[in-house]
């Protein structure tokens, strides 16, 4: 039996590589935030598979992204994805009153 990888073993990927190294990010506002928590959250793509290889990476973490926020339902007020590789982060798509545009 293969042990398990937690969060805090050395060959876990790190949240700082993730944020660096995903293709996609998402920023993700609440429609009713948590006392003392900002409202919202940053989500990054993952762009593999991890098991096999994937035709391409940046659509695949795009889908990925999208199934996630939509998961999430009415406690979304807005989401937007942005390329996370690209010189000023320039949006792709957003999620606002429900549907997608972009």
């Amino acid at each position: 039996m293969q042990p398990t990888v937690s969060n805090n073993s050395p060959g876990a990927a790190s949240y700082a590589t993730l944020k660096y190294k995903s293709l996609t990010k998402a920023r993700v506002y609440f429609a009713t935030p948590a006392p003392g928590t900002p409202g919202q959250c940053d989500y990054y793509s993952f762009d593999t598979s991890g098991r096999y290889e994937v035709q391409d990476p940046r659509d695949y973490g795009l889908r990925g992204l999208v199934k996630m926020i939509d998961k999430m339902g009415a406690k979304v007020a807005r989401a937007i994805i942005y390329d996370n590789q690209a010189p000023g982060r320039p949006e792709i798509m957003r999620k606002e009153r429900g549907s997608w545009n972009g």
